[in-house]
């Protein structure tokens, strides 16, 4: 049996960036802030896995990214391991494990 990366073919349509106090998601032309304040919970769930390690840096090459909202709605983000910008070294799981240290949010990975 052979595998075939399919990896490559999932395109990037925006970013998201986690400041201190909160979540700032960029897709397209639109500019979405959260507050961690306006969150419940934060879940990171492992995806699609990559077939080599040069595609990832912790075995995985995409997760899906749940926002969970006190006013009982959710967002469900596809998120790479990888940064979009060089010269930063964090994968998600390292920044979602750095926000649990730092806010009163509840993150769980999976």
């Amino acid at each position: 049996m052979k595998f075939k990366s399919e990896n490559r073919k999932i395109i990037a349509i925006g970013d998201i960036e986690f400041t201190r106090t909160s979540i700032i998601k960029h897709i397209a032309d639109s500019i979405t802030e959260f507050s961690y304040e306006s969150l419940n919970s934060i879940e990171l769930t492992k995806h699609i896995p990559a077939l080599n390690a040069s595609e990832s840096k912790s075995g995985f090459y995409t997760y899906i990214l749940s926002l969970n909202f006190k006013d009982a709605h959710s967002e469900k983000l596809v998120v790479s391991d990888k940064p979009s910008e060089k010269g930063i070294y964090l994968s998600i799981t390292e920044t979602v494990k750095t926000l649990k240290k730092i806010s009163a949010v509840e993150v769980a990975l999976n």
